[in-house]
């Protein structure tokens, strides 16, 4: 078992690479959403929406598709957040904090957006109420979406270099707390 600085490393590359491995599911799941906002968007660009005493099922429908990737989405990052933080927290010292900042931040702004989707009235606002509303909370939701892409972008550099590190330190034949390995 390798030392480093005191702490037992074991399985720390395999344990990085399956984070760096699920920072591709979440970027599908980010595609998924937008291609949901897209289609909600579509749905809402309509004339067929705009029209005084249309359906609104159709937006509607588009609009719950939208809070469901949304959950999807928050659900699966809170999930990875806490592997993170549970694998990779020890070795990150001040990091860790602001990795928690970054992480608490982008999970509040995602139940924002979908508390404002879910509280937005359809049938009691006129066209062009709901389309400002939208293009308010599309905003919002480009500007979170763009924060996951750089989080998970920074991340898997940094997921990167200590993998390089870990895979360094395994190679080895002299530990960091000046053992030697096997002993």
């Amino acid at each position: 078992m390798l030392l480093w600085r005191g702490k037992k490393l074991s399985n720390q590359s395999q344990i990085i690479t399956n984070l760096i491995s699920e920072h591709e599911v979440i970027k599908e799941q980010l595609k998924r959403a937008d291609e949901a906002i897209q289609d909600w968007q579509k749905t809402l660009e309509s004339e067929k929406t705009h029209q005084q005493g249309s359906p609104m099922e159709s937006l509607s429908d588009k609009q719950w598709k939208l809070v469901q990737a949304i959950g999807y989405l928050e659900d699966g990052l809170s999930n990875h957040y806490q592997r993170e933080l549970k694998e990779i927290g020890p070795f990150v010292g001040l990091l860790n904090e602001a990795l928690i900042i970054e992480q608490d931040e982008i999970l509040k702004e995602l139940l924002r957006i979908k508390l404002l989707l879910t509280d937005i009235n359809l049938k009691g606002s006129s066209g062009a109420e709901l389309a400002k509303k939208y293009s308010n909370i599309n905003k919002d939701i480009e500007i979170t979406y763009q924060r996951i892409y750089d989080h998970s972008t920074i991340n898997d550099y940094f997921l990167r270099i200590l993998l390089k590190a870990f895979t360094h330190i395994e190679g080895k034949e002299e530990r960091y707390d000046g053992t030697e390995k096997g002993a």
